[in-house]
This record gives structure tokens, C-alpha cells and sequence, in this order.
């Protein structure tokens, strides 16, 4: 009897999981939202490039070649993320949304939520590609989000014994 009354218990760290993942991106949901609601600015834009050469000013030093080719393809993802602003942002407030569904429907100890946190961090991943294509996206720079994404995925999947087709009901 102990040993049901244990497995209807959520597991600790889906518990920590879920509670990053809902931080995470209802943060960046309700930024992108605040985003949408004051428009695209000029000033934002060249306060995020000014803000970018600060913090990488670093690397001139140490690689200028690598820091100028760095500086460049940031700037132009900007630039395509201005262009493109409520396209953009309006894809970032679904995949956000995706992810917040994921993590509350793991929560509650539905399966559908992995698949939905699956379906979010791959599109997240990839969401510069919407803009700028495949030529225009520096692959290096999602490198690190994809791993991060995969060991999320992982350390979720770790708990997919404890949840159940439907939604438990503790």
C-alpha cells in the first residue's frame, strides 16, 4: 500500500523542472508581450546593439576577427528581428505558451506535456530560422540552446514513468 500511495506523489524534481520551465517562460512570454504592446522603437534597437558591443567588447582582444564577424551577424539579426517584429514576436508568444502548457500539463501528470514541451524547444531553437532563413543563421549560436533543450528533454523524460495518459487527479 505504501508503494502506491508513493507513486501518486509527483516526483521532486519534475516539481523543481516544472517550476523552471513555467519561470522561464512566462517571463519571456509576458516580455514579449510587453514587446508587442510598445511596438518596435529605433532607440530599443540600437540600445540592445550598443548593449551587445559592450558586453563582447571583451573578445576584441582576444579574437578582433571572431569578434567582428560576431558583432556583424548579431547586428544582423537585429536588424531582421526589427524588419520582422510582430511576425517574430507573435511566434515567440506562441512557442512561450507552448512551453508554459508543456510544463503545467507535466505538473498536473500528463504525458501530452512532454510532447508539448518536446514540440516547444525545438521551435525555439529554431526560431531565428523563421527570419532569417538558413543562410542567415549562425548555427554556432544554437548550438548551446539545443543542449540545453536536450537536457531538459532528458531530465523530463526521466519522470514520463509517473505521468499517465491523462491528468492525475492528486
Amino acid at each position: 500500500m505504501s508503494e502506491q500511495v508513493e507513486s501518486l506523489k509527483r516526483p521532486k524534481g519534475l516539481f523543481t523542472l516544472c517550476v523552471l520551465t513555467i519561470l522561464y517562460s512566462t517571463y519571456n512570454l509576458l516580455t514579449t508581450i510587453l514587446l508587442i504592446i510598445n511596438g518596435k522603437s529605433e532607440t530599443y534597437l540600437n540600445l540592445q546593439k550598443k548593449e551587445f558591443i559592450k558586453m563582447t567588447s571583451f573578445m576584441k582582444e582576444y579574437d578582433p576577427e571572431g569578434y567582428k564577424q560576431q558583432i556583424e551577424s548579431t547586428f544582423i539579426f537585429f536588424d531582421a528581428v526589427y524588419e520582422n517584429f510582430v511576425f517574430y514576436h507573435t511566434l515567440s508568444v506562441i512557442f512561450f505558451s507552448l512551453g508554459v502548457a508543456g510544463a503545467i500539463f507535466m505538473f498536473k501528470g500528463s504525458r501530452l506535456g512532454f510532447h508539448f514541451y518536446i514540440i516547444y524547444s525545438f521551435l525555439i531553437t529554431i526560431q531565428s530560422y523563421f527570419i532569417l532563413g538558413y543562410e542567415g543563421t549562425n548555427l554556432k549560436t544554437l548550438l548551446f540552446p539545443a543542449l540545453i533543450s536536450i537536457l531538459f528533454i532528458y531530465l523530463y523524460s526521466r519522470h514520463l514513468s509517473w505521468m499517465t495518459s491523462k491528468e492525475r487527479e492528486d
